[in-house]
């Protein structure tokens, strides 16, 4: 598991690789919220090399990224399209009823 934190001008960006567990979950939210109270308030989450197949370390970074969402930091997530359907099903699924919809029109 690698936890980075850098900024890219005024964006604080928050990559991840592997699985966070309880303890590595808190700790992010702490550094976070240190970052957010220095007038970081716009959040990249860099999933790309981060474990979502694993639904423990995906409730864990959902927590964390909610968390985020609740400071009022403008938050965005980058490196999960892919596995978007895999974690999300329910997702997927609204996007083709909605293609096949507009290919009937």
């Amino acid at each position: 598991m690698e936890i980075s934190f850098s900024a890219v001008e005024n964006v604080q960006v928050v990559e991840l690789a592997g699985r966070l567990g309880e303890a590595e979950a808190a700790a992010v939210r702490f550094k976070l919220e240190e970052k957010i109270n220095q007038g970081r308030t716009k959040v990249l989450f860099d999933l790309t090399r981060y474990d979502l197949l694993d639904e423990s370390a995906r409730g864990h970074v959902i927590g964390i990224i909610l968390y985020s969402i609740t400071r009022d930091a403008l938050t965005a997530c980058c490196g999960i399209e892919t596995l978007i359907g895999l974690c999300f099903p329910c997702l997927t699924a609204n996007k083709s009823r909605s293609s096949s919809a507009k290919a009937k029109d």
